[in-house]
């Protein structure tokens, strides 16, 4: 509202006189309101939206793949099928390398090496006399 300045002879005195009558705004009808549910407007995000919808989404790959990617049990629960290996008490003087070749005498001895220890979850190549080595 804009105010008009009155002057008398002793003060001044400050009028407000409306310049316009605000209109009711019209309730839109049923029509309106169900083109307007039918055809919404479409989403637009900003740049910073996007960067945290995408910072989003590889956070949930990430976790997903750190809580799912690690576990060797089926997704559906059900147990995998049983495997069972052959096993060998290292006698002394036995090295992976003569174990290797014992088991796999056509393959490359390293590759059954590797095997051995990834199987058995061996640091590194050394193994002693009297333990129980699973193969492959």
């Amino acid at each position: 509202m804009n105010g008009t300045l009155h002057r008398t002879t002793d003060r001044t005195h400050l009028t407000l006189v409306p310049t316009s009558v605000p209109t009711p705004t019209p309730t839109p009808t049923v029509a309106e309101l169900e083109r307007l549910v039918a055809h919404p407007a479409p989403l637009r995000l900003t740049r910073r939206g996007r960067l945290v919808a995408v910072v989003l989404f590889l956070g949930a790959l990430l976790a997903g793949g750190v809580l799912f990617g690690s576990t060797s049990t089926r997704a559906s629960g059900e147990a995998g099928p049983a495997r069972s290996y052959e096993y060998v008490i290292v006698q002394p003087g036995q090295t992976l390398w003569g174990i290797a070749k014992e088991v796999a005498p056509d393959d490359d001895p390293r590759a059954t090496i590797e095997a051995i220890r990834r199987l058995n979850a061996l640091p590194d190549g050394g193994i002693q006399a009297g333990q129980r080595i699973a193969l492959p």
